[in-house]
């Protein structure tokens, strides 16, 4: 009868990994909701989480200091500056940023900017 109470140990405590991976808490600030979103909620981003919430005040601020106007068409790059300043050395991870900026820091749909420019 020990070895049927240790098997229902066993099945129980077998679980806890999923509840404990449930349980983390998932980004709720600003800059972190934005990493997030540029790599589509994989989190492969959030790395950078603490360098750049430590550098910066928002995301705004970020966009502000580092969006380039390529060209009349308001189509945008991202300067190189900003995965040295964050220490992104992973090319895939430059490529999301760069995608991002592309698409969507000058194209804001609302009539609300979110991302002030001069």
């Amino acid at each position: 009868s020990n070895r049927g109470n240790r098997g229902e140990y066993r099945a129980s405590t077998y679980r806890v990994p999923t509840h404990v991976q449930e349980a983390q808490p998932r980004p709720m600030t600003p800059i972190g909701a934005w990493l997030l979103e540029m790599d589509g909620g994989n989190g492969a981003l959030l790395q950078y989480q603490l360098g750049a919430e430590a550098n910066f005040d928002s995301v705004a601020q970020i966009v502000n200091l580092y969006a380039r106007q390529v060209d009349s068409t308001g189509q945008t790059a991202v300067d190189p500056l900003l995965f040295q300043d964050l220490c992104i050395k992973k090319v895939g991870h430059q490529r999301l940023i760069e995608k991002w900026f592309r698409e969507r820091a000058l194209g804001s749909t609302s009539s609300e900017e979110p991302f002030p420019f001069q």
